[in-house]
């Protein structure tokens, strides 16, 4: 082995960020509302919302993502139809890490889905996507799963553009419900990821093992 095929294959393990659903790493939320497919589906609002309030929440060693509950007053027609007392709102909501630093990067991220009781009326997935800024931050790719009972393993080359916004996470579609809602939820294990200082000490095994035959080839 060559010190040149040595570094190369360093630079394609260091090319790799395996994501996780770590709970020490930096979550944030983003809710976007749209009305009704019934009422047209047209997108009304979106803005930073508190993880609690998607929801998405940690806890006893999982991730629970369900419907939002906090929106739903029904004295206000804008949230809730008050004839049949259901959402009036379709609510997507994101629960992601963003990270520039990954740009340039493969992005692995897997999971284990545990449980998912929500009813047809919503859908999860996880995801990781690419948001172009100079394209009014819409989409520009992406690689995503349904949150089904299981493993799920996503992958996705991350342009090195400093325009591109690079996320993981999860997403759960459908409308805002009343506290005590019977719709159902999404449970996911929650796994801190490895530790920086673990990969760096195996990549230096890697290398001494390496340097090692590379010089006995050499004697």
């Amino acid at each position: 082995m060559t010190m040149a095929a040595l570094l190369g294959g360093v630079a394609s393990v260091l090319g790799q960020f395996n994501a996780t659903v770590d709970p020490n790493a930096n979550w944030v939320g983003y809710m976007n509302v749209f009305n009704l497919p019934s009422n047209g589906g047209g997108y009304v609002f979106g803005d930073s919302w508190g993880t609690a309030d998607l929801p998405a929440n940690f806890g006893a060693g999982v991730l629970t993502l369900g419907p939002n509950t906090n929106t739903y007053n029904p004295n206000d027609a804008f949230w809730v139809d008050a004839t049949t007392g259901a959402g009036n709102k379709s609510l997507e909501a994101n629960f992601f890490v963003e990270d520039p630093g990954l740009r340039g990067q493969t992005v692995n991220f897997s999971g284990t889905v545990q449980s998912n009781t929500l009813t047809q009326d919503y859908t999860a997935i996880a995801i990781i996507k690419v948001l172009d800024a100079n394209a009014g931050y819409s989409l520009a790719f992406s690689d995503s799963a349904p949150l089904v009972a299981g493993n799920f393993n996503l992958s996705l080359q991350i342009p090195a553009g400093t325009n591109y916004i690079p996320q993981y996470g999860f997403q759960v579609v459908g409308p805002n419900a009343p506290s005590g809602h019977g719709f159902g939820s999404v449970v996911v294990t929650a796994v801190p990821e490895p530790s920086t200082v673990a990969l760096l000490g195996g990549l230096g095994a890697l290398i001494f093992v390496a340097v090692r035959r590379y010089r006995g080839a050499r004697a």
